[in-house]
């Protein structure tokens, strides 16, 4: 339902009577939501049950994005944004992550490929129904669907299926905080890994920028949005 933003641009920025930049002003937000809210949510995960965390953000994106098809202008849109970003920063790849390195050692590569492929095939499986749904019932409709879908399916799913640790440890135990002798004495800013990451995070994050427009533009051009 993230990955499937794009597919909405068009039939949005036609209802709304809106320009395409104005409506990619969503993204920006996504990010500087992003921004703030990750320091805040890292901490918050690393000290409470990340299963009731991940339950309650995937909620609230879900309900939200839900509510987003019942906005009648572009301000509600951003606001409602805001809010399912900030859910989102519980129940994407944050949580994913920690739950990794908690599960996994000598696979931890292998699992962290096949979390985030999923996550990519999850948006590849779904593009051409929603296209159709959106063809045949509206934006409206095709985003109240993918909200709800959120909300009532996946996140009791998360419930049943998510554990915080593999051997059973309580829920809402605060993680072991490092003494001076176990932080590295090396500052990460002089870790060329570091700087290879921040590359890749820009890198990624102007590909999808990009994007976003791709399905409008070959829309614009004369082509089915099925294509």
């Amino acid at each position: 339902c993230f990955n499937s933003f794009a597919l909405f641009m068009v039939p949005i920025t036609e209802d709304l009577q809106i320009s395409r930049a104005t409506l990619a002003l969503v993204t920006t937000i996504s990010s500087l939501v992003g921004m703030v809210m990750a320091p805040i949510a890292g901490r918050i995960l690393s000290r409470r049950s990340v299963k009731r965390l991940m339950f309650a953000g995937i909620l609230v994106a879900g309900l939200s994005i839900a509510a987003q098809s019942r906005v009648a202008s572009v301000v509600q849109l951003y606001v409602l944004a805001a809010v399912r970003d900030t859910a989102s920063e519980f129940c994407l790849a944050m949580p994913f992550s920690m739950l990794m390195t908690r599960w996994f050692v000598k696979q931890r590569s292998f699992a962290t490929r096949l979390i985030f492929v999923g996550s990519s095939l999850g948006g590849t499986f779904f593009s051409n129904p929603l296209t159709a749904l959106i063809a045949a019932r509206g934006w409206r409709f095709s985003y109240a669907v993918c909200g709800l879908f959120v909300a009532l399916l996946v996140a009791p799913i998360c419930l049943f299926v998510i554990r915080d640790h593999p051997e059973g440890a309580q829920e809402e135990v605060p993680e072991p905080q490092a003494g001076p002798e176990d932080r590295p004495s090396e500052s990460i800013y002089k870790n060329p890994n570091f700087w290879l990451y921040i590359v890749g995070m820009c890198a990624n994050a102007f590909s999808f920028g990009i994007m976003y427009h791709m399905s409008a533009f070959i829309q614009s051009a004369g082509y089915a949005a099925a294509v």
